[in-house]
């Protein structure tokens, strides 16, 4: 991982004022009318998802579009600004599709932005966070030089709300429906303030889940999803889920006695001591995922990838947090140094209690689960089960930005090529949010969202990490002026 320490209030307050250095050469548009007041990248290699790798490629970049993809040295026009990208690699914007702006107060938008920006994160998907504290983070995200923000609202949850403020660990994050005339109020309500998808949760019963996916179609808006615990993986993609986060619950319809952990965990729910609806959650999980675990079925697990892949429901697996214990990111000492970039207070917090964990032995459920989950995402893929990065950051000390690259990481760990699993934060979450034809692929007509690497990605997953620069809605942020807006001595030293 690329090491970029931070001082990060300096950087957002400069981000509108960014002047370009080093690597562009510049010519003056004003005096000139045959110069394209825009960006010319010479001599590329482009590289993204659909099209693959192109060598020796121009790209053309105006009023925040890619406006010429073109073969190099064949582009007559002059612009103002111009990048010798020889040797160099293209990339579009990067996304993290699963982030929570709002689950620590102390680490908002104000930290997101600028890390995410710097490890070349353009787009952003918010999963769950009230509106009225994700007010000044879309207002922010409006600025030319920010990365773009989709968010779904708050969690819809059952009646007994998972995420209800009870604890730190259990921010408010969500709203309950408890009946099918809640849940549609609920939905209208989102709709109206323009939210860009919803997200349902783990308590919802059935019939108000249903109601969830229903009333969001006729709004236009897909549904995030984890499985409710009252609901098989089937019923759930019958309701109408369009992403399942974590990979969670799908284990359980992998097993050859899926009917029969279905059935107890129904009778949980129903009978149980469990002091709170996120208690009753971890009871289940362990429980029911053991039993999964114990009785794997490859034909059962086939049927349901299979259902998933005709019914294109997309897959956010966020394996930094699905494998907290087994991965153990927070203990590398190169990711750790990540922490230096977060706002002092948090930084020193997470380098604390991470250490606690370091030494904590992963369950054998944890264990097993894990290597679940690395077999299944080939197998998703390869039935063509559409995959999306994301993180959960700033869940499970998920530092904004490096986390996504080590998301790509674990993606190719599982047996994804590195383009692939480039395709998993790019174009991916772009189709995912209806913007596949407006972002996420190195395209005339597309948003000018770009990350210039000085190393080939394809050949190294790593070098996801060798940013020259970062072009935000048509606006180039070179390397030095990240570096010296970004580097500060570590806040631990």
């Amino acid at each position: 991982m690329q090491k970029i320490n931070t001082s990060r209030k300096a950087f957002l307050a400069l981000l509108p004022f960014m002047a370009i250095t080093g690597l562009v050469a510049c010519t003056n548009s004003k005096t000139d009318p045959q110069i394209i007041d825009g960006i010319l990248v010479k001599n590329v290699t482009a590289i993204d998802v659909k099209n693959g790798s192109r060598p020796n490629v121009d790209i053309a970049i105006n009023d925040g579009k890619i406006t010429l993809v073109n073969e190099a040295n064949k582009t007559p026009t002059t612009y103002s600004q111009t990048i010798d990208g020889s040797g160099k690699f293209m990339i579009p914007g990067l996304w993290d599709a699963h982030v929570h702006l709002t689950y620590i107060p102390e680490l908002d938008h104000n930290t997101f932005y600028p890390l995410s920006l710097a490890y070349g994160v353009t787009s952003l998907r918010d999963t769950g966070g009230h509106i009225d504290k994700l007010t000044e983070a879309r207002k922010a995200a409006q600025s030319a030089t920010a990365p773009s923000l989709y968010i779904s609202g708050p969690l819809i949850d059952g009646a007994n709300r998972i995420y209800d403020g009870s604890t730190p660990q259990r921010p408010d994050l969500s709203v309950g429906a408890g009946s099918i005339e809640e849940a549609e109020r609920i939905v209208d309500e989102l709709a109206s303030q323009n939210v860009d998808f919803l997200k349902a949760y783990e308590m919802l019963k059935p019939e108000v889940f249903k109601a969830v996916t229903t009333r969001a179609e006729k709004h236009g808006l897909k549904v995030a999803a984890h499985t409710p615990l009252s609901m098989t993986t089937y019923e759930a993609i019958t309701a109408g889920a369009n992403d399942m986060q974590h990979f969670r619950n799908i284990e359980f319809d992998c097993a050859s006695n899926a009917a029969q952990i279905h059935k107890t965990k129904l009778n949980l729910l129903d009978d149980n001591d469990a002091p709170t609806p996120g208690h009753l959650r971890t009871l289940i999980h362990n429980k029911m995922r053991s039993e999964a675990l114990a009785h794997q079925d490859e034909s059962a697990c086939a049927n349901v990838i299979s259902a998933l892949a005709d019914a294109e429901v997309f897959q956010t697996p966020t394996l930094g947090i699905s494998r907290f214990l087994t991965r153990k990111l927070f203990a590398d000492p190169e990711y750790r140094a990540s922490f230096s970039l977060l706002p002092l207070s948090i930084g020193e917090a997470w380098k604390q209690r991470s250490a606690q964990y370091v030494n904590v032995r992963a369950s054998p459920t944890a264990q097993k689960f894990d290597q679940w989950i690395m077999e299944t995402i080939p197998k998703m893929h390869k039935a063509g089960v559409p995959l999306m990065a994301g993180t959960d950051a700033p869940i499970g000390f998920l530092t904004p930005g490096a986390s996504l690259h080590e998301e790509l990481k674990e993606f190719v760990a599982a047996g994804l090529s590195p383009l692939e699993a480039i395709g998993t934060a790019t174009y991916t979450p772009a189709k995912f949010m209806k913007l596949e034809k407006e972002v996420g692929l190195i395209e005339e007509g597309m948003r000018a969202d770009l990350v210039l690497l000085s190393q080939n990605p394809l050949e190294n997953i790593d070098n996801i990490a060798s940013i020259d620069a970062v072009i935000i809605k048509g606006n180039l942020l070179d390397r030095a002026v990240l570096d010296e807006k970004l580097n500060a001595p570590s806040q631990f030293e």
